[in-house]
C-alpha cells in the first residue's frame, strides 16, 4: 500500500517500557494492537502526528483513527455450536485489561455465557506471548484443577489449546473438555487436532487497511489531533467452516461506527475473519 502511493514505510522501535529519547521523524504512525501500558505507543498517540490504530483501543489510551476487526461476529459464530452442546462451565484465557482485543473477548464471552446461564472463569495472559505454550499452561493448569466440571475452554492462541490438551492428556486422559482458539492457527498447529475451532485473521489485509486509512489522512491534510477521533471497524464476513468467500458474495452491509462515519468497504475484508476448524469440519 505504501509503495503504491509512493510512501516510505519504517518500523519504529517498540520498547514499551522506555520513553523515546528523540521524536519520531515520520509523517504518520500505525500502532498495531495498542496496549494501554505501552509508553512509546502512548507518546506517539499524544503527539501531533496522525495515528491509526490497528485493532480496538483499550481504556486509557488517547482516541485516534481505528481500523478494527469484527471479532464480535466471528466469536459469536465460533461459540454458537458450543452453546448448542449444552456447555455449563466455560473458561476463558485471554490477554489482560491492557489489551483492547482481550477486553472485547471477555465482553463477548461473558455475554455468551450469561445467555447460557453459566458463570465463566477468567484467566489472564500478557498480550504478545502468543507462542508461550508454557505460559498458557501455567494459567490453565490451576483453572482446570480448580474446576473439575469445566467443559469448554476458549483461549487466545492455538498454543493455549495445545497447552490445555497436553495437560489433560497427562493428568486426566478421560476428561472431556472442548477447546477453541480466538486467534488464528499459525503454522497449522491445529491441523491434527480434531474439532477445535479458531478464528482466522489474515494480518496482511488488516495492515493494508491501516495503511490505506493513514494515507487518506495524510493526503487530506488532516494533521490536527482533533480530527483523528474516528473509528473504522471492518465490515467482514464470517463464512461457513472451511470455506472462503469471493468478493461481493455474502458480505454484510458496511457498518456505521459510534462516531457516525462509514466503515471500510466489506470487499477489503473478504477473508479477514473466518471461523475454521482443525482437521475436518466443526461438528
Amino acid at each position: 500500500m505504501g509503495q503504491r502511493h509512493d510512501y516510505d514505510v519504517s518500523i519504529l522501535s517498540a520498547n514499551a517500557d522506555m520513553p523515546r529519547s528523540t521524536a519520531a521523524r515520520v509523517d504518520g504512525v500505525i500502532v498495531v494492537d495498542p496496549l494501554s501500558d505501552d509508553l512509546r505507543a502512548r507518546e506517539l498517540m499524544l503527539s501531533a502526528l496522525p495515528v491509526v490504530a490497528g485493532e480496538h483501543l483499550p481504556p486509557g489510551l488517547p482516541e485516534c483513527e481505528v481500523v478494527a476487526v469484527d471479532h464480535r461476529r466471528a466469536l459469536s459464530e465460533l461459540l454458537a455450536p458450543e452453546a448448542a452442546r449444552g456447555v455449563t462451565r466455560p473458561l476463558l484465557v485471554a490477554p489482560d485489561e491492557h489489551s483492547g482485543w482481550g477486553n472485547l473477548l471477555r465482553d463477548v464471552f461473558d455475554a455468551w455465557a450469561a445467555d447460557l446461564g453459566a458463570a465463566p472463569a477468567h484467566g489472564y495472559v500478557r498480550f504478545g506471548g502468543w507462542d508461550d505454550k508454557e505460559g498458557f499452561r501455567e494459567v490453565l493448569q490451576p483453572m482446570l484443577q480448580a474446576d473439575e466440571e469445566a467443559d469448554f475452554v476458549l483461549v487466545s492462541s492455538p498454543y493455549g489449546v495445545l497447552a490445555g490438551l497436553e495437560f489433560l492428556a497427562e493428568h486426566s486422559p478421560t476428561r472431556a473438555v472442548r477447546f477453541a482458539s480466538a486467534g488464528p492457527d499459525v503454522g497449522g498447529l491445529l491441523d491434527h487436532v480434531p474439532e477445535v475451532g479458531f478464528v482466522d485473521l489474515p494480518a496482511r489485509a488488516l495492515g493494508a487497511a491501516c495503511a490505506e486509512r493513514l494515507i487518506e489522512l495524510l493526503e487530506a491534510g488532516r494533521l490536527s489531533p482533533g480530527l483523528r477521533h474516528h473509528a473504522h471497524p471492518s465490515a467482514c464476513a464470517s463464512p461457513a467452516v472451511n470455506t472462503a468467500l469471493n468478493p461481493g458474495q455474502g458480505l454484510p452491509t458496511p457498518l456505521t461506527n459510534r462516531f457516525g462515519m462509514r466503515s471500510l468497504e466489506p470487499s477489503s475484508f473478504v477473508t479477514l475473519q473466518e471461523v475454521r476448524c482443525g482437521k475436518g469440519p466443526c461438528p
